[in-house]
């Protein structure tokens, strides 16, 4: 479910970074929400022409779009994205002028993090931040680029457009913090 050759249109921009999409099976249009965080992969969907939604949860994405499309819609298959999106993709990407800067991330909020607690769970991976990059669970270990767009921090996606935010913060205790996707992570001093 993850083939993106197949119907899928999503903003990296909504909800904090995570992904909206809609897919499309013949005349059903299907609306949905997929997020991954340190608690794991939630999809929500909801089928106009079933007028049914569903949510669910795990600790494995493939696992989620099993249960949701396969289980649940009995969609195994979506249909290919058409060619005249990606006509108005490329006139999107030929007009859209953020300016970017390449500011280096600060060097007091360079090095190793650790997440934050959550639910009691200790994860002992290492993320780290560079001068221009993170490297995170996402939910495979993966290094982003990182620039510099009107007055913050955020992530390189796609096609040069920036995506997802990258906090920096400093607690009144003095601890440094990392904030990305909905998850804190705490520099390792």
């Amino acid at each position: 479910m993850t083939d993106v050759s197949k119907a899928r249109a999503a903003s990296n921009r909504l909800m904090n970074g995570l992904t909206v999409e809609i897919r499309k099976v013949g005349d059903d249009i299907i609306y949905g929400y997929e997020g991954l965080s340190f608690s794991g992969c939630t999809i929500w969907a909801y089928s106009t022409k079933l007028n049914q939604g569903y949510v669910t949860c795990s600790n494995s994405e493939e696992e989620v779009y099993v249960t949701i499309y396969d289980d649940m819609f009995k969609y195994t298959k979506f249909d290919t994205v058409p060619d005249y999106t990606q006509q108005i993709y490329k006139k999107f990407i030929e007009s859209y002028h953020d300016s970017v800067e390449n500011t280096l991330i600060p060097r007091e909020y360079q090095g190793n993090y650790h997440r934050v607690n959550i639910n009691e769970k200790d994860l002992a991976l290492v993320f780290v931040c560079g001068s221009n990059y993170i490297i995170i669970r996402n939910p495979d270990e993966i290094r982003y680029d990182v620039v510099y767009v009107n007055g913050n921090y955020r992530i390189k996606g796609k096609d040069n457009i920036h995506g997802a935010r990258v906090g920096f913060y400093q607690a009144q205790s003095g601890h440094r913090y990392m904030c990305f996707d909905g998850t804190l992570y705490i520099r390792l001093e």
